[in-house]
C-alpha cells in the first residue's frame, strides 16, 4: 500500500485502510518501507473492532483475521498511543444500561448521557451489519429494531455527540 498526497503528519492524523476479504483469511501489516517520515515520528496501527494499538515500527507484523467482506471502518494509522488519542474516549459503564432482547430483536440503551450521532453494529470478524446517524435518544429507551442477522456475537458502538464511545457485546442465538 502506498498512501500519497497527505498534508503533514500531525499527532491526531487518522489515516484510514479499507480492506477486503474473499474469505475467512488471516492478514499480516507491517511497514516496509517509508520515505519522508521522520524516525522518531510514533506509527501505530488502531483495530477499531479490538480496540487494539499496534505499534507498527515494531520488526513483526500485525496480524488479524477477518471474514468475507469489505471493511472501510475497521483499521486506521494514527500517529500517536491509545493513552494519547485525543479522538474518542471510551465509556466503561458499570450498570447495564443497554442490553440485548432476544425474544423481540431489540436492543436497548438508557440513561446514555449524550445524543447518539452514529450508532454501528459490527460482526465480531469486523463486518458492519447496521449503521445509523443521529438515532433518537427516545428509539434506543424504547428498543431499537435489529435486522435479520444470522446467530452469532456482536458489537454495538455508540458514538455519542461528545466523543465518547460505547460500546456493547451481545449474543444473538
Amino acid at each position: 500500500m502506498n498512501i500519497q498526497a497527505y498534508s503533514a503528519i500531525t499527532a491526531d492524523k487518522v489515516v484510514p485502510l479499507n480492506f477486503r476479504s474473499s474469505g475467512d483469511n488471516t492478514f499480516e501489516i507491517k511497514i516496509s518501507d517509508l520515505e519522508h517520515i521522520d524516525e522518531n515520528q510514533d506509527i501505530y496501527l488502531r483495530d477499531n473492532l479490538t480496540g487494539e494499538y499496534f505499534d507498527l515500527r515494531q520488526e513483526q507484523p500485525y496480524t488479524f483475521t477477518s471474514l468475507q467482506g469489505v471493511f472501510n471502518e475497521r483499521l486506521e494509522i494514527v500517529f500517536q498511543p491509545k493513552a494519547a488519542t485525543l479522538s474518542s474516549e471510551e465509556v466503561q459503564t458499570s450498570q447495564n444500561y443497554i442490553y440485548y432482547d432476544v425474544l423481540n430483536n431489540l436492543l436497548y440503551a438508557k440513561k446514555l448521557n449524550a445524543a447518539v450521532t452514529k450508532f454501528t453494529i459490527y460482526s465480531i470478524s469486523g463486518q458492519s451489519v447496521m449503521q445509523l446517524s443521529n438515532v433518537d435518544s427516545a428509539t434506543l429507551h424504547n428498543g431499537l429494531q435489529l435486522p435479520n442477522m444470522s446467530s452469532g456475537t456482536y458489537i454495538a458502538v455508540f458514538r455519542t455527540d461528545d466523543n465518547q464511545v460505547i460500546t456493547k457485546k451481545f449474543i444473538k442465538n
